[in-house]
């Protein structure tokens, strides 16, 4: 819940900078009919509202669903190499260790691209049941492969 600001924030200016991307190349090929002289009229418009508190909306909800942090009860220090090692098949590096969490990050520069940054899966070594926190795909398949 600390995050949720910040990937909430993240996800808005992914949204805004894909939305200028897809106008600016209708514009480019002709397919719009908004010139850029008319965005004030396009912006006041009853469409663009709802088109707003839609996208509004999905950047609400969207930290809640795709990020989760769950409980685990797989002893993860004893299972070191095997978790490191089926984090490597995912496309995840071992990014920095404590004796208290591990952070993994994803090793490819477009997959982090397009997870707004947003891309660490943290281990918590200090809870018992271990935790796991991070983009909910993930961790669920992480959690089904080490399931004990």
């Amino acid at each position: 819940m600390k995050r949720y600001f910040i990937r909430a924030t993240r996800y808005l200016l992914y949204v805004i900078v894909i939305f200028v991307v897809i106008f600016f190349l209708m514009n480019i090929t002709g397919y719009s009919k908004i010139t850029p002289d008319m965005l004030g009229v396009f912006f006041s418009s009853a469409q663009a509202m709802i088109m707003g508190a839609v996208v509004l909306a999905l950047v609400v909800v969207h930290p809640f669903i795709a990020y989760i942090k769950r409980a685990f009860g797989v002893d993860m220090v004893a299972n070191r190499k095997n978790v490191v090692a089926l984090f490597d098949s995912y496309g995840y590096a071992l990014e920095s260790e404590s004796q208290s969490e591990m952070i993994f990050r994803t090793k490819s520069k477009l997959r982090r691209f397009i997870s707004p940054y947003e891309d660490a899966i943290i281990i918590d070594l200090t809870a018992f049941p271990t935790t796991i926190e991070g983009n909910r795909k993930t961790v669920v398949k992480v959690m089904y492969r080490l399931k004990p």
